[in-house]
Order: C-alpha cells, then structure tokens, then sequence
C-alpha cells in the first residue's frame, strides 16, 4: 500500500513538471513499484522506467516520464551521480565500509545505490542532491583519509558484474525450508519459522510456504543473511539419496 501511494506521488510530480525521479529501490521494492506503475497506466498515460546509473545494477530508482519525452534516455532525468572514492593509503575501500562510513553521516539507505570496486578505488552512486554533502563530510573510511572525483564518467560499455562466493550443500531435496535450513546452519523447523515471518524472498517475491520447491537458477533472498542464486545445473543425487545443491552468494 505504502509503495502504491509512493508511486502515484511520483506521477503527480510528473504531471507538475514532466518528470520525476524517485530514489533507489531494492529488487524486492522495485517489484512491488512495477505492480504499482502497471495498475496507474491503465488510468493515465504513463512512462516509467528503473536505472541505477549503471548497466548491471541490483539497486535502481523509478523514473517516471510524461508522454512527451517518449525517446527520451531515462538516465537524463534519474538525478544520479557517481562519485569515485579513493584511500590515501593506497587500499581498495570495501563495500561494507563505505556504506557504514555514509550511513554514518546520517545518510538514508535510499538515497545510496550501488557501491562496487573500480580500478585502484570504488564508486558510489547516490542521488544528485546529497552529493555535495558527501563531499564535505566524508573525509574517513576506517582509519584512512578519502578522495573524492566528483567529475567521474564510467565507460558507455561498462557492467557491473557481482562478485559471488560458490557454495556447495547436502539437502534432503529443494524445498525452501530445507534450503534455508543449510544456508542459516539453523533446524528445519527453525527454518520453518523464519520463512513464515516472512523473512525469504524468491525470485524478489515474499513467500511464507516452507514447502515452496526452489528450481534451478531461483534467487533467494533472507534477512539477515544475503542473497543467493541457486546453479542453473540441476542438483545431482548422492549415493546416500540426498542432493549436492551448488548455491552461489553474492558477495
């Protein structure tokens, strides 16, 4: 309901001045705007679009379009800059740090999009009007000095690609609990319980069945513990009947 009446903000903004551009959503908000969005077309003319400022991004923000800019680059009007981040002490930033470094200025997660290595530093997209904030302000991640570019452009081709981590699990078959069970290192009736509260996504869609049966190459989701892709092989028997499941983790 809350995403509902977001979405349909963003469209009354839309119709003052032509565009707008709300802020970065998650895989699993992003589906529920989609839902949103679909159901105001069929009322109104509509253009709407996600982008995260670069190819490849989990985390992107809607952009909604009045009917004149069709043609138009949604990228133009998502109001986001990528700033380049450096050390002074020649290391490579990692994500986890320099997220709690700009949460610690007070910052919204929101207002944050992805955050990935690039080179000898990283880069951080967020939404235009907080970077000169960020500039000021961030001055420290961890124990070393930063440098900011803020006149920072990535190559037209360029994708982000997510690093994961392979994992390899015996599970007594692809039910959801049971898949749980081995990632959280929890019982299966533990693993019930956490499903039920609503705490795993599939595919980026709430699902509160612990006999919900994965398929090869479903992505999962739990609070608390990441994101997982299961492998597009389907998994093979054991000699003692259970499944060896390759599962990868983002990182």
């Amino acid at each position: 309901m809350e995403k509902g009446k977001r979405a349909q903000d963003l469209w009354q903004i839309c119709e003052k001045r032509g565009f707008a551009a709300g802020e970065f959503l998650t895989p699993e908000e992003r589906k529920d705007y989609e839902g949103a969005f679909r159901a105001l077309k069929k009322e109104r003319s509509l253009l709407y679009f996600f982008t995260g400022g670069v190819h490849g991004a989990a985390r992107t923000l809607p952009v909604v379009l009045c009917p004149d800019y069709e043609g138009c680059a949604p990228e133009d009007f998502a109001e986001i800059t990528p700033l380049y981040i450096t050390l002074t002490d020649g290391s490579v930033p990692e994500h986890r740090a320099v997220l709690g470094s700009l949460m610690a200025l007070g910052l919204k997660r929101s207002v944050i999009g992805e955050i990935f290595k690039y080179e000898k530093g990283c880069v951080v997209m967020l939404k235009e009007q907080i970077v000169p904030y960020v500039c000021t302000e961030l001055t420290r991640i961890g124990r070393a000095a930063v440098q900011i570019q803020k006149d920072f452009s990535l190559p037209t081709d360029f994708l982000l690609v997510y690093e994961k981590e392979e994992l390899h699990h015996s599970v007594s078959s692809l039910r959801l609990d049971c898949i749980v069970s081995a990632l959280t290192k929890v019982g299966r009736e533990q693993a019930a319980d956490y499903i039920k509260k609503g705490f795993a996504n599939v595919n980026f869609e709430e699902v509160t069945r612990p006999d919900k049966k994965l398929l090869p190459g479903d992505t999962l989701s739990l609070r608390g513990f990441g994101r997982y892709v299961l492998s597009e092989e389907e998994p093979k028997q054991t000699k003692s009947g259970r499944l060896h499941l390759i599962v990868f983790k983002y990182k």
